[in-house]
């Protein structure tokens, strides 16, 4: 299991975090972007360098809320003194895919304005099927997320094209 702690953080007024978050309608949300200022930034200031908020990591819940994505969204613009539950990633990749006409196997989802494709199901047929009867200790589950593709991150709309066009195919997945 990936690490987890709870950070505090104070918004004051504002429901401003200092961060980019990708929503999903899953249980978590993926920290995409840390900016220079604000709650998240006085947080990693005052603690520890193994319990700061790195990008990557996931939100898993909101002042004790487990629930949706959406949910502890809401929680999070009320403002004032939250309490964050952080996951850190388990990330790994999976190279020389090849797809010679064959699919994925993959079932995707990707959300408005996301850095990563939400892997939502798999088929029972496909690359990544058989990649994961080959690999057990490594296999690609529904819940987990394609951060890059090929080596490169990009918005969530650009990494499905890439994983439609491209022939060859190194993937990075990160599991909450």
């Amino acid at each position: 299991l990936s690490a987890s702690f709870f950070a505090k953080l104070n918004l004051g007024k504002s429901n401003r975090l200092g961060m980019d978050i990708d929503i999903t309608d899953c249980n978590f949300s993926r920290i995409s972007k840390l900016f220079d200022t604000g709650p998240v930034t006085e947080y990693n200031r005052n603690v520890a360098e193994d319990v700061q908020i790195r990008q990557g990591d996931f939100i898993v819940s909101v002042n004790g809320e487990h629930g949706s994505a959406m949910l502890q969204t809401n929680i999070l613009r009320v403002g004032g003194v939250v309490r964050l539950g952080i996951r850190r990633p388990t990330c790994f990749v999976i190279s020389g895919l090849r797809k010679r006409g064959r699919q994925l196997g993959l079932d995707v989802v990707c959300f408005r304005l996301s850095t990563a494709v939400y892997i939502s199901g798999l088929q029972d047929e496909g690359l990544i099927p058989a990649h994961n009867a080959e690999n057990p200790s490594a296999d690609v589950r529904a819940g987990d997320l394609i951060v890059m593709v090929n080596g490169k991150s990009a918005q969530g709309n650009l990494l499905v094209k890439r994983l439609l066009a491209d022939e060859e195919l190194e993937l990075t997945i990160a599991r909450p």
